[in-house]
Order: C-alpha cells, then sequence, then structure tokens
C-alpha cells in the first residue's frame, strides 16, 4: 500500500464505496460503525489554501463512501447560504440537500449524518432552527426522525435511505444533538507547523479511547476530527507536505537523528546518510490510516477529514467486517408473503424455487463477503460445496444451487430498501436481480434473475436462524 493514497488533492473520484453501508446488519447502531466523514464539506477552493479543505466536491466524496458531512450555514436574505468562516462557497443549502437526497434516493441502503452549524451569521437560535425546519419540510420522509431526541442511537435500519442531522445550534430537537450525543475531539487550532505532532497525539489518544470504550461496551458515537488551521494550512495538516499536491515533497522538522531520535516518534526518518537521518513533518490523514492497520482496530467512530484519500477511506469502511454479514445462517423471505423462502430441491437435485419455511436445511443459507470481489456468495448449509448463482448458458435466466466455481454470476451485491428488505443483485450483471417469476407464491415456484424493477417479488428479507 503506498500511504500516500491516505490524501487526495484530485477532483476527482479517487474509490468507490457508493454501497458500502448495504453489506451492513440492519441492527447495528450508530454507536457500532466505523464511518469516513469531511470536514468543512463544501470548501474545495474559494478562499485560497488557508480556506480550501477538500479537493471532490460532495457528489464525488459520497460516491467514494463518505458519509458524515459538515455544513455551515449563514443565514441571509431568509435562506443558508454555505460558508468557511467569512468565505461563501458559492452554494446554496438547497443544492446540498439535491446532492444529498438524489445520493439516497439512489443508493437507499445508505445513510448520511450532516452535521449544521451556522456560520458568520448571528441570528438567534430560533430564526435558524425554523429556517432549517423549512428546508427539511420540502423533502418529507428524507431524514431520520429521532422522535425528539429520544432515540439517540438508532440502528443503521433506521437511518437507511435518510439524512441524520447532527444539529450544532440550540433550542431545537431537531435531528441528534451536536456535540452532547458525542464524544468529540476537534483541537483544530495550530499556532504554528511544529504544533502538528500534538495534534497527532490527541487524534491517536481518540482512536485508542474510541477502540477501548466500544469493546468495553461503551454505546457512545465517537467523533475524531483529523483537521486543523490557524498557523498551517489544512492541506499540510492533513499531508505533512511542502504544497497541496498528493505528491508533493514532505516539510522536514529541521531535527535529525541520533541526536533527536526520542523526538516526534511517529514522523518518518528519511535522507539518511552516513547515520543521520532527517526528521520529516508527517500528517495526521497518513498517521491514522497507518495507525488503524497497524493496530488492528475495531472501532474508529466518525473519521472527520480534509483531502480524504482512497487508503484513509478504505481503512475506515473496513473496521466495520465484524459488522458485515459473517457467514451467519439465513433464511431468504420473499416479501412477497414474508414466509415462503428460497429453497433447493431436494427431488431436483441443485434446482432452487419458493417453498414455505418449515426449518429443513435446504432452506438456509450462509451469506459470506468476499473483499476481493465486494461481492457475496450465498452458501448451501445443506450441502456447503454449493453456492446460489445465476445459470448463464445459453441465454437462461434460471437460478440454481451449483458447485462453486467462483465465478461472476456466483456472486451477489447485496442493496437494502428502506422497508428493511434487501435487492440481491448479480454480479455478472448487476441489472439482474434475484426474482420470484411471476409474482407467485405457491411451493415450487421459480426464482430467476430477472431486470431490476424494485417489485416486491425482487425484495427479500434475511432473517437470522
Amino acid at each position: 500500500m503506498f500511504i500516500l493514497l491516505a490524501l487526495n488533492f484530485s477532483v476527482q473520484l479517487s474509490v468507490a464505496h457508493p454501497d458500502w453501508m448495504a453489506s451492513i446488519k440492519d441492527t447495528a447502531k450508530l454507536s457500532e460503525l466505523s464511518i469516513p466523514g469531511t470536514h468543512d464539506t463544501m470548501s474545495i477552493g474559494y478562499g485560497g489554501d488557508i480556506a480550501q479543505t477538500q479537493s471532490m466536491n460532495l457528489k464525488t466524496q459520497l460516491n467514494s463512501g463518505v458519509r458524515f458531512i459538515d455544513i455551515r450555514c449563514r443565514y441571509i436574505d431568509g435562506v443558508f447560504a454555505i460558508h468557511h468562516g467569512p468565505v461563501f462557497l458559492h452554494v446554496m443549502f438547497g443544492d446540498v440537500l439535491n446532492t444529498v437526497t438524489e445520493f439516497l434516493k439512489n443508493h437507499p441502503g445508505e445513510t448520511v449524518l450532516m452535521r449544521v452549524k451556522q456560520e458568520h451569521s448571528d441570528v438567534s437560535n430560533e430564526t435558524f432552527n425554523n429556517k432549517l425546519k423549512e428546508y427539511m419540510d420540502r423533502y418529507p420522509g428524507c431524514f431520520f426522525d429521532s422522535q425528539n431526541r429520544t432515540n439517540t442511537n438508532p440502528t443503521l435500519k433506521e437511518m437507511r435511505g435518510k439524512i441524520v442531522i447532527l444539529l450544532n445550534v440550540g433550542g431545537s430537537t431537531i435531528g441528534l444533538n451536536y456535540p452532547h450525543n458525542f464524544n468529540i475531539q476537534d483541537d483544530y487550532h495550530l499556532n504554528t507547523n511544529w504544533d502538528l505532532y500534538d495534534k497527532w497525539l490527541k487524534v491517536k489518544t481518540h482512536l485508542n479511547k474510541a477502540n477501548t470504550e466500544h469493546q468495553n461496551g461503551s454505546k457512545t458515537t465517537f467523533i475524531n476530527y483529523l483537521s486543523g488551521s490557524g498557523g498551517s494550512f489544512p492541506y499540510f495538516v492533513a499531508s505533512g507536505h511542502s504544497s497541496p499536491g498528493t505528491w508533493a515533497p514532505r516539510l522536514a522538522t529541521g531535527l535529525t537523528t541520533p541526536g533527536w531520535s526520542h523526538s516526534y516518534p511517529d514522523f518518518p526518518r528519511v535522507a539518511c546518510f552516513l547515520g543521520i537521518c532527517t526528521i520529516a513533518f508527517e500528517g495526521t490523514n497518513i498517521l491514522t490510516t497507518d495507525y488503524i492497520t497497524k493496530n488492528d482496530l475495531k472501532y474508529t467512530g466518525i473519521v472527520v477529514s480534509d483531502f480524504p484519500g482512497p487508503d484513509l477511506i478504505n481503512n475506515v469502511i473496513g473496521v466495520n467486517s465484524h459488522l458485515e454479514f459473517l457467514g451467519d445462517m439465513y433464511q431468504i423471505a420473499t416479501a412477497l408473503n414474508d414466509k415462503s423462502v428460497v429453497d433447493m430441491s431436494l427431488q431436483t437435485y441443485g434446482n432452487v424455487h419458493l417453498w414455505e419455511y418449515h426449518g429443513g436445511l435446504n432452506q438456509k443459507w450462509r451469506v459470506i463477503y468476499d473483499a476481493t470481489k465486494d461481492a457475496y456468495q450465498i452458501k448451501s448449509v445443506y450441502d456447503k460445496d454449493r453456492v446460489l448463482a445465476w445459470n448463464d448458458y445459453q441465454g437462461s435466466r434460471q437460478v440454481f444451487a451449483t458447485p462453486n466455481q467462483h465465478k461472476e454470476e456466483h456472486y451477489w451485491v447485496l442493496e437494502a430498501t428502506r422497508d428493511g428488505y434487501y435487492i440481491i443483485k448479480n454480479k455478472k450483471d448487476p441489472t439482474l436481480v434475484l426474482d420470484v417469476a411471476d409474482f407467485k407464491t405457491e411451493n415450487g415456484s421459480k426464482i430467476i434473475v430477472y431486470k431490476q424493477n424494485n417489485g416486491k417479488n425482487q425484495k427479500f428479507k434475511l432473517r437470522k436462524v
């Protein structure tokens, strides 16, 4: 792994995870999820290096896997303009909501956490919150309802397809209370570049605290900001580099080893010659990416950064592997009646059809994620050598249980729906999904793959057995 890929100063999509939450169990709580996020999400260039915190626009961030966004709203002339301090970012709050709701419409298994804060205006909390409510009312059904903040640690099932407001303004019961409902590290001010190591120590301490408390049963959601500014540019805090370029050289601290070998122990030693090495700065994105891997963290909480690169995003998402479908046994029940299931025939061995559930092993499946394919195999419990597959032969749409040859048609992509079901897409052709032919529910009804139309015959519930 090239650790510099913890950074991304390009406007292009550097990694694609538009549906990563779809592989997470419905029962996972917000406090269990490790989530990539961006600080000052919309600040992509206006105001110069001191103000810029991101290179990717909002749509690209969401497609890359970012699920926490930081939105700063200035109340002006009866609307919300998006700012970074005094800098207008040439986008309005309505634009943000349009982008996020469109993304969630296309990826209903995901959720987006949206911190909302008043920036560069000083209207009353009541005025600000009333305007926020007006915006929300334009998008009915698109926001998570915390029931007047009685549900502060929702399940992923409750959040799927919705925006979860983290309201950084008092006087309202909208969404979740930021910062009260969270354990947050956001020590952002650096006087000089040489404060970078202290910032990193605070990030590292919070990573360790989150991981330890989570394993001890904590139900608190942690948020850890890698970002910083003030006497340093945001790109420097993220990278330790001399300029905002992914491959720009590191800056030197001015210290060398062996004379200063105990200084900045987590910073790299470079340009070694005759036993003397320069101690270089290293950015929080790179250090965090490396730390997650080397320490096998089981929980990071929400990791909020400037200029996140693919390895940082991948590593944070990867921490959730224990929340994925990891080989537990499931029945695959059709939404047509919620009781008939995908059944491997014992009369015509290998054929797959619909049958009322009776608890037989031929109606139980293990759902196993393969990271190399970014997809699942659905393995028969009755015959562990057989997998659910599309019989892609001479135009057939038949689904069967076949010996596992690890072909593309032997893998499936799970897409969660807002109503608690899954669309089960074939990896070889994701436009073809598991389908109960002709909407029939009689025992023996055919199971096929068919073009996705979101009908009830294409929705299935995975019930652990």
